[in-house]
């Protein structure tokens, strides 16, 4: 990889981080860890400084329990500065999807290593599992309403006046995230505010 990446553009600066995640993988199959192996890319190639992480991983049930394996629970990162990006797109940022458990992890360079340190607000949509759409030149995975959570926690908005939602992840961050989630018993938002998550579309 050639050391004047500094000087390229936006577009081939962004490739080229993403061919040393690459790297750090192949050598990580390797007997290095995968960790080791991203730290030597990462000094191989100074002109590309490693982010901050936080670890963000943990659990998530509803009324104490498992999520429905017909749908699909998602745990978004928001920005807390831009709440309302949710209502410019329809693929989050910062996402992970939740296992058959309710277990979740984000990851940034490998598996698990969380994500860049800083304050967000967190929210939740279950949304029905995906119905392929396939475009020219793209294939989409779409996650539809309605949201089996009943639209209570995907407005960043709104969780935003709860504490609980409100995160400061700093290094190390923590692996033992836990969030339940009451809906049993109470109201759905039937009209969920402009910024609320209530389709996730996942490029493939």
């Amino acid at each position: 990889m050639s050391l004047t990446a500094r000087r390229a553009p936006q577009r081939s600066r962004k490739c080229l981080a993403a061919c040393l995640v690459a790297a750090a993988f192949v050598e990580g199959c390797g007997t290095q860890s995968a960790q080791q192996a991203l730290d030597r890319q990462f000094q191989e190639h100074p002109e590309f400084k490693k982010l901050t992480l936080a670890k963000f991983s943990g659990h998530v049930t509803v009324d104490g329990q498992s999520p429905s394996q017909d749908n699909q629970l998602f745990v978004i990162l928001n920005d807390p500065a831009h709440l309302e990006e949710a209502a410019h797109g329809k693929t989050p940022k910062l996402f992970a999807s939740c296992d058959a458990e309710g277990k979740f992890s984000f990851s940034t360079y490998i598996a698990g290593d969380g994500v860049v340190a800083g304050k967000y607000v967190v929210t939740f949509v279950e949304l029905r599992r995906p119905v392929k759409s396939v475009r020219p030149a793209m294939s989409q995975l779409i996650f539809v309403p309605p949201d089996e959570l009943k639209n209570l926690y995907n407005d960043p908005n709104a969780n935003a006046k709860e504490d609980r939602f409100n995160l400061d992840l700093q290094p190390p961050g923590k692996n033992d995230y836990e969030f339940d989630l009451a809906v049993a018993g109470r109201d759905p938002v039937v009209t969920p505010g402009p910024g609320a998550w209530t389709t996730i579309v996942l490029h493939r």
